[in-house]
């Protein structure tokens, strides 16, 4: 099942799709918005609480399942802009923690995994997790 048939419950708080089984999500639904914007602004908080109220979530890919598409996941987020984005280190650190995957490749014109960004990260920040 993919997250476009999912219901939508929404709260003041937090942004929840149900069923949860995930495995690609539309860059424009409220989840990836949600998700992607506690991950550009260091909101640790808010990313836990997601990453909480959505068993799953922290595998999930953003994009589409189409063979000429694009996907990533919320690692590829994080590290898209490598040592820019406040609180990466406790993001990615969260991320892992949650059951991401460093390993997974970007679907799409190029391959590259998280740890290429997370090289860069903590070498530009010289920060351990």
């Amino acid at each position: 099942m993919d997250l476009r048939s999912a219901r939508l419950s929404r709260s003041k708080e937090a942004v929840v799709i149900k069923p949860i089984l995930m495995n690609y999500i539309d860059t424009d639904a409220p989840l990836a918005v949600a998700v992607v914007k506690a991950i550009q602004t260091g909101d640790i908080q808010a990313l836990t609480q997601l990453l909480a109220d959505n068993p799953g979530l922290s595998k999930a890919r953003l994009g589409d399942n189409d063979p000429c598409g694009m996907s990533r996941t919320l690692l590829h987020v994080a590290t898209d802009w490598p040592g820019h984005f406040p609180n990466v280190a406790q993001t990615i650190k969260t991320l892992v923690e949650a059951g991401s995957d460093v390993n997974v490749q970007f679907t799409g014109p190029h391959f590259e995994t998280p740890c290429i960004g997370l090289q860069v990260v903590m070498t530009s920040k010289r920060l351990m997790l």
